[in-house]
Parts: structure tokens; C-alpha cells; sequence
């Protein structure tokens, strides 16, 4: 059910619905891509029709009939019997009448579950179907897109070439001359028709809008369908057959313990509760205490990352410090050079005539 984008409009279709368009034919521009527009409507009054005219509605029903006829066999009535019942085959007459009810109860929840298979299977076919009426959307978004361009480019061409020609033949009429005021009107009616054609353009535009808003509701129908088959299936899958396998235990393990005393029977159930409650009640107990002992985060993490920002610490303020050490040495070194470089440029050339030219001559 992955989403795709609307097919590209392919520029032949384009060229032959432009080709095919006669401006001067009224029944046609006002019919323009009609066929298209009527397929979005007629998508919507399926979506419509899809979430209106399900025979669902009482699903819900069936589940709680489901569960309220569970709820009527209580397992725990086969328990509830004293010693007299007991001498006189009370308990045997209880398990004989319980199993009657079970296996009433159990066809009338088999019918049920009969039924909700069938509502599952509509709702796989409404699924499918659902998934053919979005490729379909998508493909009428596809024609709409066509007639779309082909009106567009169209009115452009018709408004830039033929019905400036009207339009100047309109201009240069006189007020008096019959031809020149079937010329003006001419050129009123192209107006009038190239303003239908925009208008259908328009109605063409908002009908593929309609119909990108009909892909999102398609899908919540598809996804809803889906959750409640989902569920269904759990129900029809898990939930009534666990139901059914349990009372069929509790059927078997009343028969093999029915020669046995019942509240020897049900004191053996009670320890029996009690011991694996206590025992997991110590075992998740210590195990939380355990856990809520030992901390968000453990010791040996906490000193390892303080260590790790000691090192780092340390590491940085040894950097700087050989930092600042370097640049007293360079500052020094600089000053060296500038007392150098002064004393050479403070030293002036021998002057002429002195001792020095004397030596030379």
C-alpha cells in the first residue's frame, strides 16, 4: 500500500486534447475534460459508499456476545461443593451439567466465530478494492493533469494569436459599418469563449485537488479496515481458541481429581497460587532492589570519566602553561631581532673625504 506520485503527463496526450479543442464550439468548452471530472466524483461516492454501507457495525456485538457467554461458564462453581454434595454425587452431577453448558456455549461461540471470518473476509476484499480505487484516483489525476495543460496552453496561444487578431480587427471598426460590427463581435465572443475555457480550466483544477485529498482518505478507510482485521484475526486466531483450550483443561483436571477431595484439590491450588506468587514476588523484588541499588550509572564509569576529565584538565593546563613559556621565549627572541635590526640601520656609511677615503686614495 505504498503511496505513489501521479503519473507524468505525457506531452502527446497533451497535443491531442489541445488539437481537439474548437474555441467557437460552446457545447464543447462547457463539456471540457467532463469525463475526467466525473471520475473524481464518482471515486468519492465509492469511498463514500465503502465507509457508509458496511455490514460491520455490529462487530463490536458479536465480541461482547463472545465474551459474555465466556463469563457465563464459571469454572470455579465445579469448587464450590460441600461434603454432602460429595457423598451423594453432587460434584458429578455439577461436572456433567457444566460440560452440557460448555458445549452449548462452545457451538454458539463456533457460529460466532463463523461469522466474523466472513466479516474478515469482506474486509481483506474492501482492502484490495481500495487499493485498485487509489491507482485509479491517481489515474484520473493523471487525465485531469492532461486537460489541465492542454486548456492552459491552448488559451495562451489563442489569447497571444487569434484573439488579438480579433481584437485589432475590433479596434480598427468604424461605428457604422455592419462588417466591422461583426467584426467587434467576433472578437466578444472570443472573449467570452476563452473565459469558458479558463473557467473549465479552474473546475479541472479544483476536481484534481478533490482528488488529492481523496488519496490520504482512501488510505485512513484501507488502514482502519486493516486494524480491525487485525484484531478480528487475534480474536478468532488466539483469544477463543486459548478460551476454549483452557475450559477444556479445567474440564479434564476436574474429571481426573473428581475421586479426590475437592478442598484437598483446591487447598493443593491455593499453595500451589501462593508458593509461585511468593516466589516471584522475592525473585523481582531482590531483583529490583538489586537494580535500584547499583544506580543510574555504576562507580567504575563514574571514576573512569573523572578521570578522564582530570587527565584532560591537567593535559590542557600543561599545554597552556608551555603555551605562555613559548611565548615569553618568542617575545624575547623578537625583541633580540628589533635591537639587531636597530643597531645595524643606526650605523651610518663612512662620510667622503674622511679618514676612510684618504686610506683608499
Amino acid at each position: 500500500m505504498t503511496d505513489v506520485q501521479p503519473p507524468p503527463v505525457a506531452s502527446s496526450e497533451v497535443a491531442t486534447i489541445k488539437s481537439s479543442i474548437n474555441i467557437s464550439d460552446t457545447a464543447q468548452l462547457t463539456a471540457y475534460g467532463e469525463k475526467a471530472q466525473q471520475e473524481v466524483a464518482g471515486f468519492a461516492d465509492r469511498i463514500l459508499q465503502q465507509t457508509r454501507n458496511r455490514e460491520l457495525g455490529d462487530t463490536g456485538a458479536l465480541l461482547s456476545d463472545v465474551i459474555a457467554k465466556a463469563k457465563g461458564l464459571d469454572a470455579a462453581d465445579l469448587a464450590k461443593s460441600d461434603i454432602f454434595s460429595r457423598l451423594f454425587g453432587g460434584l458429578r452431577r455439577r461436572l456433567f451439567r457444566f460440560q452440557a453448558r460448555f458445549q452449548t456455549v462452545a457451538a454458539q461461540i463456533d457460529a460466532i466465530t463463523v461469522e466474523l471470518e466472513r466479516r474478515v473476509d469482506i474486509m481483506r476484499r474492501d482492502v484490495a478494492m481500495l487499493d485498485g480505487l487509489h491507482a485509479q484516483t491517481l489515474a484520473s489525476i493523471g487525465h485531469l493533469d492532461a486537460f489541465i495543460a492542454a486548456g492552459k496552453a491552448f488559451a495562451q496561444e489563442f489569447e497571444a494569436g487569434k484573439l488579438a487578431e480579433l481584437k485589432t480587427a475590433a479596434d480598427q471598426a468604424g461605428p457604422d459599418n455592419t462588417k466591422d460590427m461583426i467584426a467587434a463581435q467576433a472578437y466578444q465572443d472570443g472573449v467570452q469563449a476563452l473565459d469558458r475555457l479558463e473557467k473549465r480550466v479552474l473546475y479541472l483544477q479544483q476536481a484534481r485537488q478533490v482528488a488529492i485529498q481523496q488519496l490520504p482518505q482512501i488510505r485512513i478507510v484501507q488502514n482502519g479496515d486493516t486494524t480491525l482485521i487485525e484484531s478480528l484475526n487475534a480474536s478468532i486466531n488466539l483469544t477463543i481458541p486459548t478460551w476454549k483450550q483452557k475450559m477444556v483443561l479445567i474440564l479434564g483436571l476436574t474429571r481426573q481429581k473428581e475421586a479426590l477431595a475437592m478442598q484437598q484439590a483446591v487447598t493443593d491450588a491455593t499453595n500451589q497460587m501462593l508458593t509461585q506468587a511468593s516466589e516471584m514476588m522475592k525473585e523481582q523484588a531482590i531483583a529490583i532492589e538489586q537494580q535500584s541499588q547499583k544506580g543510574i550509572v555504576d562507580v567504575e564509569v563514574l571514576a573512569k570519566t573523572n578521570q578522564d576529565l582530570i587527565d584532560t584538565i591537567t593535559g590542557v593546563l600543561q599545554v597552556q602553561a608551555e603555551g605562555r613559556r613559548n611565548r615569553v621565549q618568542i617575545e624575547q627572541q623578537m625583541d633580540q631581532q628589533t635591537q639587531e635590526l636597530r643597531r645595524a640601520l643606526s650605523q651610518a656609511p663612512p662620510a667622503l673625504g674622511g679618514p676612510t677615503a684618504g686610506a683608499l686614495r
